[in-house]
Formats: structure tokens, C-alpha cells, sequence
């Protein structure tokens, strides 16, 4: 009988491309990346602010030395070391396996060495814009009882993958509307995992869990935080971000936000001048007809009354985009686009950079994160802004893009790695400890290990603003 070609498929080999691995994961944020890292020692972080003048000036000179006990205040904000870990297990048979480009694309060690470190860049990512709860967005919605999915936004979606693990607050109807409200659960609260996300090309994003939603379902806004990131007694453990020192929680109105703003915070009451020590805040008046970009300029004019030099914008690729839009910069959205090599064809459309300008302040970086929450923005003096720690995180942040460029990573971006599971290092951010025998043979643990806060040391010169 004739020989079939199934018969024959044994004597062929596989073709492996020759191109470098890809990895699908999303862009880090440009704005972890360009601030400044200190690294530092001790229990804490503590740094001091003259915070107001008092009233000791008349017309009058009794009147004025009358008032001369209360003429300068100070604070000193003390903050704390949060944590963020992300860990990978390496074993004897997947090291040696994967030791040259016969076994593998790239060594194992390598590729978990980059997922692990890509996981830390969006976590901390996450942190800068958070309050230290882990939050990385809001549920789009109510969710019913019995259900698997949730829709959320691009913001939410770029700090979470398959399998990531979250927790869900019980919802602005029942608790502040605040990431540390109390969790469906109880205590640490109910862990739901990411098994599939789908998005619907519009900036929504359909994400399926397990176990299903409660019998109570989520509330819609409730906020979604990863697991791990407070304890038993709901005190947070992840490092304080922007969320927490320049907050536009409930719109800084109502009883629930005196409240809040009258909590201390890193040691200091923060309601005896709002503007001062959380910074200045500035709401879309859209029922004034003012536009998103209007709002950014009133945020940028009340940075400079506050006494700020700002000089960085920061917003959601999302809110960006709006502006764009409004400004026009859509006319120049393409650029050198050529039908057959026709120069008659080329069409331009976009702008290639945005700033602003007022008065004599020039805000030359304009940047879209697509880490920063939709509808929420930052207009910043970038020297008062940092990250304090323990360990050096400027390498785990840097992932090889300059600046506020698009694209990705190599894999092989930390293949200086040696293959040598022993000889793993990032500076001082990976511990290696034994794992137990398995059926693979001996292996160890890598952890990576982030202890420290994002601070802005003069709130005052900053802004978060709201679009509407």
C-alpha cells in the first residue's frame, strides 16, 4: 500500500524561529520610572514642613504681639516601610534543561527571573498611585450573586494578569468607599482568582474569577485591592502611594471625607489646612462647560498659588487621549503615511508632545500613564516626589524604555542573569532560600523583596484633580 504522509511525519523536524522570545505583557509606568529612589535606613522616614505662618501682623502693635506665641507651625510627617514581594521557584532539572539554546529559547531561570521582576514593576506601579491596600481599581457596575465576571477599566486591568489573586470591599453603600472599608468576607476577606480577561476595544475590560460573587454580588465602585495587602486588623501593608498623600476621596466633601481627612495621616492632622498637607485639589466643572483641559490648567494655576514650580502632568493614557481630542491634536494623529510610496498620499494626524504653559511656568512633561486611575490626575512639582526604602529599587523599576516611550522589554533585558541558579542577583532585592525535594530534585525559592514609600515631602506644590 502507498506510504501516507502521516507516516511520514516522524522524519521531519520543527522549525524554531531564529527571532528573539517575545513577552505579551503590558508597559510599565513612566512615572515610576522618571522619579527619584533614595534609599535609606532605620524605623521610618521622617521629614519636616513649615506649615503656617499664624496671625501675629496688625495695624496694631499690641494686637499683633498678642498673637506672636501661634507665628510659625511645623509638622513632621513620619512615614512607614511598606512591603511588596514577588517570588518564583526554580528547580534542579528546569536549570539544567535550559542551560544553552538547544534546550530552551531563553533559560528558565531567566524568563521567571523576568516575569517576577515584571510583576514587581506593575505592583510598585500600582503602589504609587494607591494608599498601601493594594487597590487597583474600581468594579464597573454591580456584580449579582452567583456570578463570574467583572467589567473594569484599563487602569485596573494593566495591574493584574491570569491568576492573580484579589480581595473586594464591601462598597460605597456600606462602608466609606474607601480601599481600607471592610472586605466581602470579613478580616483579610473572600480570595477570588483571575482566570480569563477579554477586553471589548473601548477601554473595558471583562474580567471571569473564581469562586463566584456572594450571595450580597459586588456593589457597584467597590474597590478591588489585591490579596495580602493588610492585615488581621486592617492596617495596610503596601507601600503608601499618591492615593493616600494627595487623596480626592469623595470629592474632599461630605461627612465621610471630614472624617477621613481628620484621621492622621503619617502623624499629622492634615484637616487644619486641607490645600496644604494633602495638597491642592480641583474638580471638572462641567456644569460650567469647562474642559479636561481647562481643569489641568486651573490644577497647574493652583500649584503655582500654592507656591510650586510644577513641572509634571500626570494622567491616564485614556484622559490623554481626551484632551488630545479636545485640543485638536487629533488633526495630527498620523504622521509619513504613504499609499505605494506616494509623498501626494502622506496624511498627519496627532501631536508629538504636550505641555503647558502659564504665566512663566512651563510644564514640559506631560505624561500618560496608564497606571494612574481613569478620571483622576496629577499635576506635580517632580522634585518633592520620591520613593524612600529600604532596599534599591531603581534597577527592579527600569525596564530598558526611555523616558515615556511606548513598547516592552526584551525577556532578555535581565539575560545577564547567569544561568548558574546560585549566581541570581538584582542587587539587594533577591533573597534565595531552599525549597523542599520534589519530583524534579532539589530547588530553591527566589523572593524579591521591596520595603519602603512613596512620599511627597511637599504636598502643598502638588495637585490631584478629577475630570467629570
Amino acid at each position: 500500500m502507498p506510504v501516507t504522509s502521516a507516516q511520514l511525519l516522524p522524519t521531519l523536524k520543527h522549525y524554531y524561529t531564529p527571532d528573539q522570545m517575545e513577552q505579551l505583557l503590558w508597559r510599565s509606568s513612566p512615572t515610576v520610572k522618571r522619579i527619584k529612589k533614595v534609599r535609606v535606613s532605620g524605623a521610618d522616614y521622617v521629614f519636616p514642613m513649615v506649615t503656617g505662618r499664624g496671625g501675629a501682623v496688625s495695624g496694631n502693635g499690641a494686637v499683633a504681639v498678642a498673637k506672636s506665641a501661634t507665628t510659625s507651625r511645623s509638622n513632621a510627617m513620619t512615614v512607614d516601610h511598606g512591603n511588596c514581594f514577588s517570588a518564583f521557584q526554580l528547580t534542579d532539572k528546569e536549570a539544567r534543561a535550559s542551560v544553552d539554546d538547544k534546550g530552551a529559547f531563553e533559560p528558565v531561570a531567566v524568563t521567571k527571573m523576568f516575569t517576577s521582576s515584571d510583576a514587581l514593576r506593575k505592583t510598585l506601579a500600582a503602589a504609587f498611585f494607591g494608599s498601601g491596600y493594594g487597590e487597583v481599581g474600581r468594579v464597573q457596575g454591580a456584580v449579582i450573586a452567583g456570578a463570574s465576571t467583572v467589567v473594569v477599566d484599563s487602569a485596573t486591568v494593566a495591574k493584574i494578569d491570569v491568576d492573580t489573586d484579589f480581595v473586594v470591599t464591601t462598597g460605597p453603600l456600606i462602608g466609606n468607599d474607601l480601599p481600607s472599608d471592610a472586605l466581602i468576607g470579613g478580616g483579610t476577606g473572600t480570595v477570588y482568582t483571575v482566570s480569563q480577561v477579554d477586553g471589548d476595544g473601548s477601554g473595558n475590560y471583562t474580567v471571569t474569577f473564581t469562586p463566584v460573587a456572594p450571595a450580597a454580588g459586588y456593589v457597584d465602585q467597590s474597590w478591588i485591592c489585591l490579596n495580602g495587602f493588610r492585615d488581621a486588623t486592617n492596617v495596610p501593608l503596601g507601600p503608601m502611594g499618591l492615593g493616600g498623600a494627595l487623596p480626592s476621596f469623595a470629592n474632599r466633601t461630605g461627612a465621610n471625607w471630614a472624617t477621613y481627612i481628620a484621621t492622621l495621616f503619617q502623624g499629622v492632622n492634615r484637616s487644619a489646612f486641607v490645600n496644604r498637607l494633602a495638597g491642592g485639589f480641583v474638580l471638572q466643572n462641567t456644569g460650567g462647560g469647562e474642559t479636561k483641559t481647562q481643569a489641568v490648567t486651573r490644577a497647574v494655576q493652583l500649584a503655582r498659588f500654592q507656591g510650586g514650580e510644577p513641572n509634571l502632568i500626570v494622567l491616564n493614557d485614556k484622559n490623554f487621549n481626551d484632551i488630545l481630542i479636545e485640543t485638536a491634536g487629533s488633526t495630527l494623529l498620523w504622521k509619513d503615511i504613504q499609499n505605494g510610496g506616494k509623498a501626494a498620499n502622506d496624511v498627519a494626524f496627532g501631536i508629538q508632545d504636550m505641555s503647558y504653559m502659564f504665566s512663566s511656568s512651563w510644564v514640559k512633561y506631560v505624561v500618560d500613564d496608564p497606571f494612574c486611575p481613569v478620571n483622576i490626575f496629577y499635576v506635580l512639582e517632580e522634585r518633592t516626589i520620591k520613593w524612600v526604602g529600604l532596599t534599591d529599587m531603581e534597577r527592579a523599576t527600569q525596564d530598558g524604555i526611555s523616558d515615556n516611550l511606548p513598547g516592552a522589554p526584551p525577556v532578555t533585558k535581565d539575560g545577564e542573569i547567569p544561568t548558574d541558579r546560585y549566581g541570581l542577583n538584582i542587587d539587594d532585592i533577591l533573597t534565595l532560600n531552599p525549597a523542599a525535594v520534589g519530583q524534579d530534585g532539589a530547588g530553591i525559592q527566589g523572593l524579591l523583596s521591596i520595603f519602603g514609600a512613596f512620599v511627597v515631602q511637599n504636598p502643598a506644590h502638588c495637585v490631584v484633580g478629577r475630570f467629570v
